[in-house]
């Protein structure tokens, strides 16, 4: 979750969808999001929703307009609900190593040495710091659905990538 109640995730967790229900860690109540943005770009999976009609602001994640740079072997947070926990109704908390990190021609990776599962994607990624540095996109059973990276760990997109859709989001409804 960023500013003004607007929450990132994965692409491929929303699918073709204009509107979905999405709920507060620890509560029942589900709130009604619209689609605002999805990446052109398949590398890039990325959507960004804005959540109505919630009485108040959601919490917020902070970030820098410049993503904050990693090193290998820095402890990361991974917050997401994992499927494999059912009926899970609070975020399930994972520390993790950075292992690799790897650039292609229009996005960035991180890789993490903890699996993660379908229920992850598009959680966040934070620094030790607490910064948002990344979002979840692939755990290690998803490589039969990549062609683009190799996936022998679960994967994150940089963060930087996330700015740049965000950017294109803004530049769209201030023009």
């Amino acid at each position: 979750m960023i500013s003004e109640n607007l929450l990132i995730t994965c692409a491929h967790v929303i699918g073709s969808a204009k509107v979905v229900e999405v709920f507060r860690a620890g509560e029942n109540i589900k709130y009604e999001a619209v689609v605002c943005y999805t990446s052109s770009d398949p590398h890039i999976d990325v959507a960004i929703l804005k959540i109505k009609d919630a009485p108040a602001p959601f919490e917020e994640f902070h970030y820098k307009d410049e993503a904050e740079a990693l090193n290998s072997g820095e402890t990361l947070t991974i917050l997401g609900f994992p499927k494999y926990k059912h009926d899970a109704k609070n975020v399930w908390i994972n520390k993790a190593l950075l292992i690799n990190q790897v650039k292609t021609a229009s996005s960035s990776y991180g890789y993490i040495d903890k699996e993660l599962y379908a229920g992850n994607s598009g959680g966040p990624v934070l620094s030790e710091n607490g910064a948002l540095v990344g979002l979840v996109i692939k755990g290690n059973n998803d490589a039969a659905e990549v062609d683009d990276i190799y996936v022998d760990h679960s994967a994150f997109l940089s963060f930087s990538d996330v700015l740049t859709c965000v950017k294109a989001l803004k530049a769209k409804y201030t023009m």
